[in-house]
């Protein structure tokens, strides 16, 4: 057994201990050898649950949460007063500009429509601590911080090395191109994944309906949709 793998072990054992681990107190689930079924963290090939939740586990509580959002803020305290935060409005900066406006735009979206929505398992909503002005400027929802630290790290690249400058108007080119052949004539929906587990079958079957339009859906609160009945998923025909 290498180092590495010592340490990945070592790591996952740790998050295991943590009360919010699905794994917490079931050490049975992380040896099982049952295929997984359908998971929202779907990887290349298929797998066991023990394997799924070993690596789930080192990527998500070992890795994300130990050393890459850390790591994600002492370099934005470290080297944060020479990082670029806004791309200068010249003619030359327009695929800059896109991908600094987009991604300002979805942590905005990403804020008011997902952060600032959670609810239990009754339907309830559960107070969150940050308003949501505050977790789109990033004053106290660290996921934000680390977004848009990691956007900044960016366009600092870019904007110091011409080299990755253009690779980010490539990047920019190209995924305008793609994006236009994806949805090109298509009505665009996209439905949020709020449930709070990773194997949703609900999410798999709506988004195969949406996908080949055959329904129309109507998101609501789920507190709101307990008062009110009328407000359910209603079946259509196909969209032309």
């Amino acid at each position: 057994m290498t180092i590495l793998t010592k340490l990945r072990t070592w790591m996952i054992s740790r998050a295991m201990k943590k009360e919010d681990s699905p794994l917490y107190k079931n050490e049975k689930l992380i040896n099982s050898e049952r295929p997984m079924a359908w998971c929202i963290y779907e990887p290349e090939k298929p797998e066991t649950y023990g394997a799924h939740w070993k690596r789930f586990h080192f990527l998500t509580h070992s890795f994300k949460n130990m050393i890459l959002v850390p790591l994600m803020t002492i370099l934005d305290k470290f080297i944060g007063p020479y990082m670029t935060k806004r791309v200068p409005d010249k003619h030359y900066n327009t695929a800059a500009k896109v991908f600094d406006i987009g991604y300002e735009n979805a942590i905005s979206d990403w804020a008011n429509h997902y952060l600032g929505k959670n609810f239990d398992k009754e339907g309830k909503e559960i107070p969150k601590e940050d308003t949501r002005e505050d977790a789109i400027s990033g004053k106290c929802s660290r996921p934000v911080r680390v977004l848009r630290t990691m956007k900044n790290l960016v366009l600092t690249m870019c904007f110091n090395d011409t080299a990755y400058r253009e690779f980010l108007n490539m990047l920019v080119y190209n995924l305008g191109k793609e994006f236009a052949k994806q949805y090109k004539g298509k009505d665009i929906k996209h439905l949020l994944y709020m449930a709070r587990h990773s194997q949703d079958v609900h999410y798999y079957a709506l988004t195969k309906v949406l996908e080949d339009g055959r329904v129309q859906v109507t998101l609501v609160n789920p507190k709101e949709e307990q008062n009110d009945k009328i407000n359910k998923t209603k079946t259509s025909k196909p969209v032309k």
